[in-house]
């Protein structure tokens, strides 16, 4: 329906998202119990770099919004609100759930709400991955379909089932575990895409500037 729509969509997903988070924080950190979240455990760690790493691929929005605003202060200023508000908000979100459920939270930590809030919880601890799930699915599967039509050419009704039916079938397949595919797509694509691409380039440029100079400095 185009980036107008999906833009809205989106916003006002984020904004029931926004509210049920901070909600679901402050009804249960008066539940929690210090002793449940003093607990490690080093065998996940591998998944939460991967996982890093895919939240790191949201920078490449950042000359995105440089270009819209056309101030470097002002977008500094919005960056840093987008940053501390979403940690603030995750923090406050993750505490909550680790001091009440510790290791018994599971990876779709709002799934838990049904424990103890019944059929209310239930629906507020599916409504908070679906807002999430879905914004994320609109903005990528957008970005998906604009390269695929501007940069391959590819007709629109191609680039939109490229874009659609593979994820459908990954999940129609039964691949579920939430945090090990954010885990895999963080340790393989967004891998190569937003740490080892860079460095590539940076060194091909640098070597080609190099090798300018001495031409230069030769002739």
């Amino acid at each position: 329906m185009g980036i107008e729509v999906s833009g809205k969509s989106e916003l006002t997903m984020s904004l029931a998202m926004l509210v049920l988070f901070m909600a679901v924080g402050v009804l249960l950190l008066p539940r929690g119990k210090l002793e449940n979240a003093l607990y490690s455990n080093i065998s996940s760690l591998w998944k939460i770099v991967g996982v890093s790493i895919f939240a790191l691929g949201c920078h490449s929005i950042i000359p995105d919004v440089y270009k819209g605003l056309g101030s470097y202060e002002e977008t500094k200023k919005i960056l840093t609100w987008a940053f501390i508000i979403p940690t603030a908000i995750y923090a406050l979100f993750m505490a909550s759930f680790l001091l009440v459920f510790g290791k018994e939270t599971p990876q779709i930590a709002t799934q838990a709400l049904e424990n103890l809030f019944g059929k209310t919880g239930f629906l507020i601890g599916n409504f908070i991955p679906f807002f999430a799930i879905t914004t994320s699915y609109i903005g990528l599967g957008l970005a998906q379909l604009s390269n695929m039509e501007e940069y391959l050419g590819m007709d629109k009704k191609l680039a939109w089932a490229i874009t659609v039916v593979p994820p459908l079938v990954v999940y129609l397949l039964g691949v579920g575990d939430f945090v090990s595919v954010l885990g895999l797509v963080g340790d393989t694509g967004d891998l190569m895409a937003f740490i080892v691409l860079p460095i590539v380039l940076y060194i091909t440029h640098k070597l080609g500037f190099a090798n300018v100079e001495g031409e230069v400095e030769a002739g």
